[in-house]
């Protein structure tokens, strides 16, 4: 399926993306907190008694990657830069050439569907190369951020969910759940959209009872072993990462439904605010349009609206408030789906310091390609639930389909959090292009 001249192109065209993208490591506010954590799991290996004042507690995975990279000396004096963050990643440099051999991966990976797929050489050689120059993860080989990783582990995922669907061999089936396993520990949300995925499964005889209570026990074993390696590494088993996610969605429930159209235009890229205040006033507008901040009244005052007070909202209260507001919530969701179709680009946070025509063409390319591949991809997966037939195609498709509803239905889904969709959405958007293409020359006989 994939040759030695294959890997060597496409590892020439990473060779060629990165160089054009030479870039010291970056971090965000993010990166200081996975920071923060891979620190606090040293000191437990180390015994170093390494305290923060106010912490906030990631998913695991990433950060124990970083905790790798930090010797006990590196730890101490890692602990005492994180006010001056720029020299504090002078200890992750090796970090960015881990990341560009994952995304190099996460590339071959791509390679290998679209030849599973459709076995079209010119397809799968585009789909990939479509995938490398993508600004947001190119991009993101340069930060302390687990996006990568997360790209990796959904697409690796992903992989072994058509092949198994086709053979249904118990190999395939371990690795699976072995890889879905390891997403969960990156993006927790998963451990909702695998618990559909693998009844979607059973609902359609893909997998006996056996395998899958099988699937669910592993999968809510591991969850549950990763809380107790939390609880071991950082005396706390803290969620208040995962629940602020939809404690930001729970507080859009207290919308009014005047103001639910002009929070749909306001999620129209760079012209949402635009539109906003030349068709509707003011008292509309106020908390839905986009701050100093580039959020909304909802997003900067959720715990006000939320009634929260220091700790995070409990399951047990967001449930509540939900279902209060559950008619609000209904109709936002589609709302939200419309948020979540749009490219992230990378520019406010990297290409915005290497302002030039090939940045500005990439961007733009960028921004138009990807984000009609979500839009195509949601299209062909809502196509495949509805068809009467479920053949592989139908079936495999229901993978992206399931995580744009999850982000849409939990989340206030920033067009980043189904980023992970955008490999796969290549592949399939290629190939429609590929066969309009195909089609157009034999009806004009070219």
């Amino acid at each position: 399926m994939i040759k030695k001249i294959d890997v060597l192109l496409i590892l020439l065209t990473l060779l060629i993306f990165i160089i054009f993208n030479n870039n010291s490591i970056n971090v965000t506010n993010d990166s200081i907190n996975y920071i923060q954590n891979s620190l606090l799991i040293n000191s437990y290996i180390y015994n170093l008694n390494i305290i923060f004042e106010k912490v906030t507690y990631y998913p695991l995975l990433y950060s124990l990657v970083l905790s790798f990279f930090l010797s006990e000396q590196n730890t101490v004096d890692a602990v005492s830069c994180l006010d001056t963050i720029d020299q504090c990643v002078v200890y992750f440099e090796h970090v960015m050439i881990l990341q560009i051999v994952v995304f190099f991966t996460t590339a071959i990976i791509i390679f290998l569907i679209s030849q599973k797929l459709f076995n079209n050489r010119i397809i799968s050689y585009a789909s990939t190369i479509l995938f490398l120059c993508n600004s947001y993860y190119l991009s993101r080989v340069f930060f302390i951020s687990p996006e990568v990783f997360a790209i990796f582990f959904f697409t690796i995922t992903f992989y072994f969910w058509i092949i198994f669907i086709e053979k249904k061999n118990n190999k395939y089936f371990l690795l699976l759940i072995f890889f879905s396993v390891l997403l969960i520990t990156i993006k927790p949300i998963f451990i909702i959209i695998d618990l559909f995925l693998f009844c979607y499964l059973f609902y359609y005889k893909i997998f006996d009872y056996k395998k899958f209570i099988f699937s669910i026990l592993i999968i809510l074993f591991f969850f549950s072993f990763s809380s107790f390696i939390k609880e071991k590494l950082f005396k706390k088993n803290n969620y208040g990462y995962e629940l602020t996610v939809i404690e930001q969605r729970t507080a859009y429930g207290f919308i009014e439904y005047k103001e639910i159209l002009p929070l749909f235009i306001s999620f129209i890229p760079k012209f949402g605010n635009y539109y906003l205040e030349k068709i509707f006033d003011e008292k509309q507008i106020y908390r839905v349009k986009s701050s100093e901040n580039s959020r909304n009244y909802f997003y900067n005052n959720r715990d006000k609206l939320n009634k929260k007070n220091k700790d995070n909202l409990s399951k047990k209260e967001i449930l509540i408030i939900n279902l209060k507001n559950l008619d609000k919530q209904i109709i936002l969701t589609p709302v939200f789906l419309f948020r979540g179709m749009f490219m992230q680009g990378g520019y406010s946070d990297f290409y915005i310091n290497k302002k030039n025509f090939i940045t500005s063409v990439l961007i733009y390319f960028n921004y138009s390609f990807f984000s009609f591949a979500k839009f195509y991809l949601l299209y062909i997966g809502f196509k495949s639930m509805f068809s009467k037939e479920k053949k592989y195609f139908q079936l495999i498709l229901f993978y992206p389909l399931i995580v744009f509803l999850c982000h849409s239905v939990l989340t206030h889904n920033l067009p980043r959090y189904t980023s992970i969709l955008f490999g796969i959405a290549a592949v399939f958007m290629f190939q429609k292009i590929y066969n309009l293409l195909i089609n157009y020359y034999k009806k004009n006989n070219v």
